[in-house]
């Protein structure tokens, strides 16, 4: 179920390939004005000049939604850090450190939160089979194209 009530503390967890890892970021729903934006912002168009900046609109956007990452899944100098202001690792810049170092990490979570959403096809309403004493078998050979005799 999808709540549509606010919360700042849905969670994503990724596979980072670069650490081998999960890691958990939190973040808000965003607002229809960060969708349309999100989607406006990646190509832009001046004149006759066009610029395509998806990478950088997802780091963007994903800087304006996350709230928080998960204790124990971020770390600096071999040190954890947190973005919970009553943990003892709390860094007060652990969004910009995050924008900083881990850029790929932004954009994933950009890129499931407001690209994710996905069509369920219908099952197919028509079975296709073959005909009755056919044998569809071809023992390895196969026909030569039309038009080729």
């Amino acid at each position: 179920m999808r709540d549509l009530a606010s919360s700042d503390k849905n969670l994503l967890v990724i596979q980072d390939p670069r650490s081998g890892t999960e890691l958990g970021l939190y973040y808000r729903m965003p607002t229809t004005q960060e969708e349309i934006g999100y989607r406006a912002e990646q190509i832009t168009r001046d004149k006759k000049k066009v610029r395509v900046d998806v990478f950088g609109v997802r780091v963007k956007y994903a800087d304006k939604i996350i709230t928080g990452i998960r204790d124990g899944d971020f770390g600096f100098n071999g040190q954890p850090i947190s973005s919970d202001p009553v943990s003892p690792d709390y860094r007060a810049d652990w969004k910009a450190l995050l924008k900083a170092t881990a850029p790929d990490i932004l954009s994933a979570l950009a890129t499931h939160i407001f690209e994710g959403a996905r069509v369920v096809a219908p099952e197919p309403e028509v079975e296709f089979v073959g005909e009755e004493g056919a044998d569809d078998s071809r023992d390895g050979e196969s026909e030569a194209p039309l038009g080729s005799n």
